[in-house]
């Protein structure tokens, strides 16, 4: 059974020294961290962070290797640090996207040049400079970006877990969408939110998708929502429309409209996503 708390918090405060509080997270991660485990982990959030400690930390955690698949991220206005243990139902979009780039070439929407130079790259990680988050370091899930942009991709997918009914936990994964356009503005022009949602009592799961950019004030809005569990009834098409810039940022090939836009197809990532649920005994909605 998935555990009846998606979410594990510990605070900073009490803690006299950076260095008993970095033993501390090391070893609550030790204590819960399964990297062969299949089932539903839970993020790990440390809160009320001093300014001086929360790099230190985030970097002994990125050089112990056992805890390299954890997605990782720190926001120094929030003064958080949190530890996603990825489950397949968070590696199912890089499979999707992944999947994706071979749809568009058999459909003639890329060149075979284009596909190859793009890569899709889960947990790369980004730091943070501008003024408001400065310091700040994030891990995105997965991101599809071309060769040599491997720390300005044009975009970034983020998957989450809640057993939240409202808004399917959105608060949080809104403020994840505003670090990465606010802080790597003007690369990382749009993100994508894949949000699941358990019902632990019959273990179904409920999900949607929605894409974030930045509006010329800078303040993130949401230009798509698609619901992917429960599957509209009676079947219908469903994409999320990225355009080439989305994609290739500033490498868009000479000759193509940057606006010109690419389809994901949305029924793929159920598929993907049904076979994960199915790998972790839920029961898509």
């Amino acid at each position: 059974m998935p555990p009846q708390n998606l979410q594990t918090l510990f605070s900073a405060k009490g803690f006299k020294s950076k260095s008993e509080f970095t033993a501390f997270v090391l070893t609550a991660l030790e204590e819960r961290y399964q990297p062969t485990s299949a089932s539903l982990d839970s993020d790990i959030y440390f809160v009320d962070i001093p300014q001086g400690w929360g790099k230190r930390v985030f970097f002994a955690v990125v050089h112990r290797w056992e805890y390299g698949n954890l997605r990782k991220t720190r926001n120094s206005v929030a003064q958080t640090l949190r530890f996603r243990m990825p489950s397949p139902t968070h590696n199912c979009a890089q499979s999707w996207l992944a999947h994706c780039l071979l749809a568009w070439q058999f459909a003639g929407d890329l060149y075979l040049e284009e596909v190859a130079s793009l890569n899709v790259v889960a947990g790369n990680r980004l730091e943070l400079s501008r003024s408001l988050y400065s310091n700040s370091l994030k891990e995105p899930d997965v991101s599809l970006y071309p060769d040599g942009y491997d720390l300005r991709p044009p975009n970034a997918f983020e998957v989450s877990w809640s057993e939240t009914a409202d808004g399917l936990d959105a608060n949080e994964l809104d403020a994840d969408a505003e670090l990465l356009l606010r802080e790597s503005n003007p690369a990382i022009r749009v993100v994508v939110n894949i949000k699941w949602c358990i019902d632990s009592s019959s273990r179904t799961v409920r999900g949607t998708l929605s894409a974030w950019r930045l509006d010329p004030y800078e303040t993130p809005y949401m230009t798509q929502h698609e619901v992917i569990f429960p599957a509209p009834q009676p079947p219908r098409p469903q994409y999320l429309e990225l355009s080439l810039t989305d994609i290739f940022s500033s490498a868009v090939a000479p000759g193509r409209d940057p606006l010109d836009a690419l389809r994901l197809d949305i029924g793929l990532l159920r598929r993907k996503a049904t076979f994960s649920f199915n790998a972790m005994n839920l029961i898509p909605a």
